[in-house]
């Protein structure tokens, strides 16, 4: 986990390391705009609060909060292994989150969103939904599902990406 004190690995170490277990468990390849849209899928919500990052060309894009931390994060990880000096600021996310500490669980919201989608948890609650729903489509089912299993509004709420 990158939030955890340990001397023996660098701070950067633990960034650039945190991104590439993203890149396994998300499937993409190096690309701050592939990291946003992977974490944008695990945490995509009705009511996310909106910002903006710039894109290739410069011109602003808007994103939830949530896909503005993926951006940043990752930028943040692209100047560390592009040899910028990096100062100890540029690693706290928040007045009370470090972006260690936000990798941590959102890289675990995104195990739980993956375990979800490849149907290893929810079953139970799929079936559920489909005794109560029985004429939804499988997608409909599985996004009422996934609201009981996944709940990830608490997380949201808590870094200020959802009202």
């Amino acid at each position: 986990m990158v939030h955890l004190e340990n001397n023996s690995v660098s701070a950067l170490a633990k960034v650039v390391m945190m991104v590439m277990a993203f890149e396994v468990l998300l499937q993409f390849k190096m690309s701050k705009w592939k990291f946003v849209a992977a974490v944008q899928k695990c945490l995509a919500h009705e009511e996310s609060f909106k910002g903006s990052r710039p894109n290739i060309k410069g011109e602003m894009k808007e994103l939830t909060l949530a896909d503005c931390w993926a951006w940043d994060f990752y930028e943040l990880r692209n100047r560390i292994v592009h040899g910028a000096k990096i100062e100890p600021k540029e690693f706290q996310y928040s007045s009370e989150w470090t972006h260690g500490t936000v990798a941590d669980v959102v890289f675990l919201e995104c195990v739980k969103y993956e375990l979800f989608k490849n149907k290893c948890i929810g079953n139970d609650r799929r079936q559920s939904c489909r005794e109560i729903f029985p004429d939804s489509s499988d997608e409909e089912i599985s996004n009422l599902a996934s609201i009981v299993v996944l709940g990830n509004r608490i997380l949201q709420r808590s870094l200020g990406w959802i009202g």
